[in-house]
């Protein structure tokens, strides 16, 4: 007499073993989802260096927005694309200062030094 599976043990073995499957899967992500947010941040915080003789630039940029370099006239676009979203960006522009001078006036050197505690700009450090 051969052993013929009914319909039941066989969608029952079905259930089973995909849900065998799917606690394993979530278990792996669960587990390593800490290792690849550590990963992430790291590649954020790495600089890389970038320069610009046009501008008259020399800066480091962090290794998730270095990517593509759009130059245009007066200045320079750096961003990362994404698949299936629009990545980060940098623009940096060369302009003339609406005064028509050579350095910042105190009173505008005042607010860009005081810009990131007043509108609350995580890191915002500015440098002159």
């Amino acid at each position: 007499m051969k052993f013929r599976p009914s319909k039941q043990f066989i969608v029952g073995l079905a259930i089973l073993l995909g849900g065998g499957i799917f606690l394993g899967a979530e278990y792996f992500l669960v587990k390593s989802y800490p290792d690849y947010q550590k990963k992430k941040e790291t590649r954020l915080s790495q600089l890389l260096p970038y320069e610009n003789e046009d501008l008259g630039i020399e800066m480091r940029i962090s290794e998730g927005i270095f990517g593509e370099v759009e130059k245009f006239a007066g200045g320079v676009r750096v961003r990362r694309r994404r698949f299936w979203r629009v990545g980060p960006s940098l623009t940096i522009t060369s302009r003339p200062n609406p005064d028509g001078m050579n350095e910042f006036s105190a009173t505008l050197l005042a607010k860009l030094q005081t810009r990131g505690i007043h509108e609350e700009i995580p890191r915002y450090r500015f440098w002159h």
